[in-house]
């Protein structure tokens, strides 16, 4: 019924007992049962190709910005009745295991992870482990699933956030380099999913978020040697900042005012990159451009008033 069930009310009773079910077993002792249930969901939580991208399809791509190539796609779909029914099918499927995932997150709270350690490894897993050891040689072959996983632990971890306990959301922060070294990967389609996944982080955490995209990510878009750095920087910042309202709620385009105090350390880097050699990142650059120049008036008003920034412009701790 997870699966297949259309109705919102029953399906979310299903996703109720299931993640009930998998607190019995976790009080029981019961591992096998409730990592199995746990993998199920997380495998089901990423069969939506519009939300989570596959690697295979695109994994030729290493010089083009991925959120570029998704809005015309978006726009012209190949087929669109197929498309359609598909589209329905996988969100009905995701939209069970999200529910599921999150009662769960709910019953355990600020132990999630230490109740259901196999939930963290489906967020992060092959990501800690492609971004420490490097990648295998054959994660272009057709039977290698290593670049998927990386892609599905960011579609799992960015749907998840908002309903963490925030000493969770916390724990994740140990997450931020590896995310950092997924944004200037050679693969456009991880550098797209990094992208959105970090948004999505400093949405759940907005000071600690802003500060190390400020600190970490913002370099690399001066990088006159490395493209993708370029390109992974500007796709990080316009997927931050509210730039894409159509695309939904499950980007940081929420954020609004709340962005204001950050805007200043963006906008002349971002001004920069309109001139790039790269016509993507020309492209990226002057649309975040003309959405931040929106914000200065606003950001002048609250800048020393917020409390993220103190008055010699020093960050407080």
């Amino acid at each position: 019924m997870l699966q297949m069930e259309d109705n919102e009310f029953l399906q979310r009773r299903s996703a109720s007992a299931i993640a009930r079910l998998i607190a019995l077993c976790v009080e029981q002792g019961r591992a096998k049962v409730s990592e199995k249930l746990i993998r199920n969901l997380s495998a089901f939580l990423c069969v939506d190709t519009t939300e989570t991208p596959e690697f295979h399809p695109h994994q030729t791509l290493e010089q083009s910005i991925l959120s570029l190539k998704r809005e015309e796609e978006k726009k012209d779909p190949k087929d669109l009745v197929a498309f359609a029914k598909i589209a329905a099918e996988a969100k009905i499927k995701r939209n069970g295991a999200q529910a599921a995932l999150e009662e769960l997150s709910d019953i355990f709270g600020a132990d999630l992870f230490d109740s259901v350690p196999r939930l963290k490894d489906c967020l992060s897993a092959f990501t800690i482990k492609g971004f420490t050891d490097g990648f295998p040689e054959d994660i272009k072959s057709d039977s290698s699933t290593f670049g998927q996983s990386i892609i599905d632990e960011f579609s799992i971890l960015r749907t998840l956030l908002p309903r963490l306990h925030p000493t969770v959301v916390e724990q994740l922060q140990e997450m931020y380099p590896y995310i950092v070294h997924a944004i200037e990967c050679r693969f456009s389609v991880i550098r797209f999913a990094a992208a959105r996944c970090f948004a999505s982080m400093c949405r759940a955490n907005l000071s600690s978020g802003m500060k190390y995209m400020v600190e970490n990510i913002l370099p690399m878009v001066a990088d006159q040697h490395e493209l993708r750095r370029r390109q992974g920087a500007i796709e990080c910042i316009y997927r931050t900042y509210p730039i894409l309202p159509s695309d939904g709620p499950d980007l940081v385009t929420a954020l609004d005012t709340a962005i204001l105090p950050y805007v200043i350390f963006l906008i002349v880097p971002v001004m920069g990159r309109m001139s790039d050699s790269d016509n993507d990142v020309r492209l990226l650059a002057t649309e975040t451009f003309a959405s931040l120049v929106k914000l200065v008036p606003l950001e002048v008003i609250s800048l020393f008033l917020h409390g993220h920034i103190s008055m010699n412009l020093g960050w407080d701790t």
